[in-house]
């Protein structure tokens, strides 16, 4: 069984739509897809022998980043695409200070992994869900400001030293 981690793109786009349909009860505008793969999004999913079995749609800036959607086919859920796909976007985030994600409050296997992960709650969207549900917010602390402010000293004490 081969497995890898690839980015999402116009080719593949409408197995991702299946995975988020078998997911989902309600669903993204249709073109979010293809508008991350424009705007140029994190946008990663993991293949098994060719076939997509989970993806993580991501957004971010200079500060921080966001899990838009995140999805993993039934059959191939508690084998830690997940929690690969999340960390693998924790590591393209280097030197961002948060992570967010938004999570239905009926969600509790998600909710479980993203505690075990190391997000934390800090907020509720009450009837945040066409169908009346909660959203629980979550955020994950990828770096403190103080670090970051000793990061980029760093940097400008290293491009210092090369002019030397």
């Amino acid at each position: 069984m081969e497995k890898k981690e690839i980015s999402v793109s116009e080719n593949n786009v409408s197995e991702i739509f299946s995975i988020e349909k078998e997911c989902f009860e309600l669903l993204l505008p249709t073109n979010t897809f293809n508008e991350a793969i424009k705007n140029k999004d994190y946008f990663k999913c993991v293949e098994i022998d060719k076939k997509i079995v989970a993806y993580l749609l991501g957004t971010f800036n200079d500060y921080e980043g966001e899990i838009i959607e995140i999805a993993v086919l039934p059959n191939y859920r508690n084998n830690g695409y997940a929690k690969l796909l999340i960390n693998n976007f924790v590591k393209f985030l280097s030197g961002k200070e948060f992570l967010y994600l938004e999570v239905r409050e009926n969600n509790i296997k998600a909710i479980e992994l993203y505690k075990k992960i190391g997000f934390e709650q800090y907020n509720i969207r009450k009837h945040y869900y066409r169908d009346g549900v909660n959203a629980i917010l979550f955020r994950k602390k990828l770096i403190s400001w103080k670090m970051k402010s000793l990061l980029e000293l760093n940097q400008v004490a290293m491009k210092l030293l090369v002019q030397l």
